[in-house]
């Protein structure tokens, strides 16, 4: 039988401890590591949650959802989904397309939606307002009603404190098309609100206004001047002209 040293003895009990002690070390991390996870997954589907329970306009897409969470974590985010999608419910009036990775819900308190991309600040409104006068309005107030909509939605029942400056008349561009039976009005024009926390902002417009039964439909998409290129005015231009009454 090998007889080893008291020296070799020792060392061999100090590999043992020291390879004990690495497996424990190791076996800490892993718990560790698990409990990180399962805190992150049950972050992460509380967060997804109240998101699922709602009536979210674009809300079954899963990585649309997915991203929503992630980025008001900081957290790195997946590729957006490309393409539109059709708003197309029974209970609307209308149908427009949307893109993909934008999510909104109706409004609360007035008739409409609103629809944005939570990475930016883009976004798109519809807004019905109720027409006070019998008689069909001058193209003028037409313009006007559509632009007051735009920049500051739910003006017409005071739910905005923020202040407006109306574009001049100069900057306004205007265009019509018959469709179906009814005169749709396009309009261009950029725009700048005070928030109530005294920010400025300024974007770039583009809109369409049709009458029916006694409402001015208003549909309208925007995006920060800062942040408006050639692909932003297509993307814009493509949700407006996609707005029609059924």
């Amino acid at each position: 039988m090998l007889q080893l040293s008291s020296t070799e003895r020792r060392h061999l009990r100090n590999e043992r401890r020291s390879t004990s002690f690495l497996n424990l070390k190791h076996a800490k991390q892993l718990r560790t590591r698990s409990t990180i996870c399962e805190g992150s997954r049950r972050l992460l589907m509380t967060s997804l949650g109240p998101l699922l329970s709602t009536n979210l306009i674009g809300g079954d897409d899963a990585t649309t959802l997915l991203n929503s969470v992630l980025g008001a974590y900081f957290l790195p985010r997946l590729p957006n989904s490309k393409g539109f999608k059709l708003l197309d419910d029974f209970e609307n009036d209308f149908i427009l397309e949307y893109p993909k990775s934008w999510v909104g819900r109706g409004n609360s308190a007035r008739k409409g939606l609103t629809i944005s991309d939570y990475n930016t600040s883009d976004k798109l409104s519809v807004e019905i307002l109720d027409l006070k006068s019998e008689e069909a309005p001058s193209r003028e107030e037409i313009v006007r009603l559509t632009v007051l909509s735009t920049i500051v939605p739910g003006f017409q029942q005071g739910q905005s404190d923020d202040r407006l400056e109306l574009p001049p008349s100069r900057f306004i561009k205007t265009s019509e098309a018959d469709l179906f039976g009814k005169a749709y009005l396009y309009l261009t024009f950029p725009s700048e609100t005070t928030t109530r926390s005294g920010y400025d902002v300024k974007r770039k417009n583009f809109a369409v206004a049709v009458l029916s039964g006694g409402q001015l439909y208003v549909c309208a998409a925007s995006a920060r001047i800062d942040q408006f290129d050639k692909s932003k005015e297509e993307l814009l231009r493509h949700i407006v002209q996609s707005f029609q009454l059924r």
